[in-house]
């Protein structure tokens, strides 16, 4: 009850304040607390949390705003019947180019659907640049849609800790990338990974960037073009975690305990104590574990103010930093190279084999209450994210020490705000 008059508070000030318009405002809330479509509080069907829609392609590993970036630009500029977007946090100079490459992709006949998260337009500092980018694609004849936070688990209890984190494109049903990357301006610093791909997985993700809108996906009339050059041999299947099945922690663990030679995982937030102790069992076993954790040295950029200036070094992965660390794991942090960069990769390396790769953070809030997705990915291509792992690990990465009693203290701070539910990580 509290929380809800807290939220309701919010809300209320959000329609006072957001600068762009009471429509938009409108929009904002709407997608918040529209609980007649859905009933949040029904549970998730029961259905087994194994991989989903399968689909082979020829893939890439894109990495970093330099690499990503034109990538994404060049994918819609090449599509020829239809641009599906599913973008976290999509606006900036980055941002402006994409609704550009939209526009051209709408007036050579494409059907575009774009749909980004209100959370994030809603708190943060990120606000101004988000309702930008929402007024440009207005502009451009481009309506963007918001994912219908209320169908989210939990989304009653705590409306403004939901979010919808999924990054994919998909163009024409076979060309385009996913990850972990946003297209978004205060994100262009980060060190992050994008997996390009070309084949018939493209069908299964534009199917699941689709669903949740019912946007109709008429029959394509061209045949696909060939595939470009270059790239590696995937199997892929799709791993779920929304409104309808919460799969990611359930694969992730399975695979964990499944490993028999070699486990590296590379996390920008981790603070789940399952998935801790799964990696722990696996390195008791004989396992070779390695785990590369971001420091959180600069997630003061994403908010301003007061809030900016509180240190939260290593937040939420102290946790898990701490218990690795005593079990006797090989974990590190991973070094900034440059000004504002986080290692915001969301990965696991299984036997060097299989890959589970996408959006999601090993943390509670993103395996119970946020739309994430993943991806089981299989075959002698998992190398690439297996030799970016190495590069970050030999190169840019320094050994976890004991904690001081600071950061002990908030370790068990993080415990606590995860079992509450609280947190927004």
């Amino acid at each position: 009850m509290r929380m809800g008059r807290l939220a309701a508070g919010l809300l209320a000030a959000l329609a006072a304040q957001v600068p762009a318009g009471p429509a938009l405002a409108g929009d904002l809330i709407e997608s918040i607390r529209a609980r007649e479509v859905y009933d949040a509080r029904r549970p998730l069907r029961p259905v087994p949390c194994e991989a989903g829609a399968e689909g082979t392609a020829k893939v890439w590993l894109r990495t970093d705003a330099a690499e990503i970036y034109p990538r994404a630009l060049a994918l819609i500029d090449g599509a020829r019947e239809e641009v599906l977007l599913d973008m976290y946090l999509l606006g900036g100079r980055i941002g402006q180019r994409v609704a550009a490459a939209l526009s051209r992709a709408r007036k050579r006949g494409c059907r575009v659907h774009v749909t980004t998260c209100a959370a994030e337009q809603a708190i943060g500092t990120t606000t101004e640049l988000l309702t930008a980018q929402w007024t440009t694609m207005r502009q451009l004849d481009l309506e963007p849609e918001v994912y219908p936070l209320s169908r989210l688990p939990r989304a009653e209890r705590n409306p403004l800790t939901v979010i919808d984190h999924a990054k994919v494109l998909v163009c024409d049903r076979r060309r385009g990338m996913m990850g972990g990357a946003n297209l978004f301006e205060v994100a262009d610093t980060d060190h992050d990974l994008m997996l390009e791909f070309d084949g018939s997985i493209g069908e299964a993700l534009a199917r699941e960037v689709a669903r949740p809108f019912g946007w109709p996906l008429p029959p394509l009339q061209l045949a696909p073009l060939q595939p470009p050059a270059g790239g590696q041999a995937a199997d892929l299947a799709l791993v779920r975690n929304d409104e309808e099945l919460a799969c990611g922690k359930d694969h992730l663990i399975h695979l964990l305990r499944g490993a028999r030679k070699s486990i590296e995982a590379g996390v920008f937030e981790f603070s789940d104590l399952e998935v801790t102790e799964a990696l722990i069992a696996a390195h008791r076993r004989g396992v070779n574990v390695k785990v590369l954790l971001d420091r959180h040295r600069f997630d003061g950029k994403w908010s301003g103010g007061p809030i900016a200036t509180i240190p939260r070094w290593g937040v939420p992965n102290l946790v898990v930093a701490e218990r690795l660390h005593e079990a006797g794991v090989p974990v590190r942090w991973y070094e900034a190279r440059r000004d504002q960069e986080e290692f915001h990769a969301k990965y696991a390396i299984i036997d060097g084999e299989t890959g589970f790769f996408g959006s999601l953070n090993w943390t509670p809030s993103a395996f119970h209450t946020f739309r994430e997705l993943n991806v089981h990915w299989q075959g002698p291509s998992v190398a690439l994210l297996a030799a970016s792992f190495l590069g970050d690990w030999t190169r840019h990465a320094q050994a976890v020490k004991p904690l001081d009693s600071w950061q002990r203290w908030g370790a068990r701070a993080i415990e606590w705000l995860d079992r509450q539910g609280i947190c927004y990580w």
